[in-house]
């Protein structure tokens, strides 16, 4: 098990990520569902389809457990089948919907001389909240993720971003139960 070190952005109504898409390394459709949440552990099945520029899509399926909150989590991930994915669709947490998305991944080199970190920039699709956009940014230590801010130069989406990292009304296990908050 590995330990994820995240921060979360949610951009307020009317933030758009238009002014950004020519500088996105790739593009990944997701499409997650849930087959355990509680207060402090969830269990997900993810479908994703990575389309980078010049190269055939990729299709991948993943089964990820998480526990904990906020900033640091412990994280379990493994590669999974189609087959595997398909089969446990029917083992969805009840009332729970699945949640449909296009992640683009902006490497911060762009913005932060010599930085190795991405944003991952979620676009969401219905039924969730059509167009909402989500930031997140994996770091390296607790540190790092606490003394980070996005620099001007990250564009116009960067003024309407809020800090939700320890909020777990935004977390997409929340979502698929009771959508976002509005």
């Amino acid at each position: 098990m590995g330990k994820e070190i995240e921060r979360q952005w949610i951009g307020t109504r009317g933030t758009k990520f238009d002014d950004m898409r020519d500088i996105v390394s790739a593009v990944v459709e997701i499409s997650q569902y849930y087959t355990l949440i509680n207060k402090f552990e969830e269990s997900r099945y993810r479908r994703v389809v990575v389309k980078a520029p010049g190269s055939l899509p990729v299709e991948k399926h993943f089964k990820t457990t998480k526990m904990g909150n906020g900033l640091s989590r412990v994280e379990n991930e493994r590669l999974s089948t189609r087959k595997e994915y398909d089969f446990n669709k029917q083992n969805m947490v009840a009332g729970s919907i699945e949640i449909k998305k296009a992640r683009h991944k902006v490497p911060m080199i762009q913005f932060i001389p010599g930085s190795k970190l991405v944003a991952e920039v979620d676009v969401y699709e219905s039924p969730v909240l059509p167009g909402r956009i989500a930031v997140e940014v994996e770091f390296p230590t607790k540190q790092d993720a606490l003394n980070f801010s996005f620099p001007e130069s990250f564009g116009s989406i960067a003024a309407g971003l809020v800090d939700v990292t320890n909020d777990g009304r935004w977390k997409n296990k929340n979502a698929a139960l009771h959508g976002f908050p509005a």
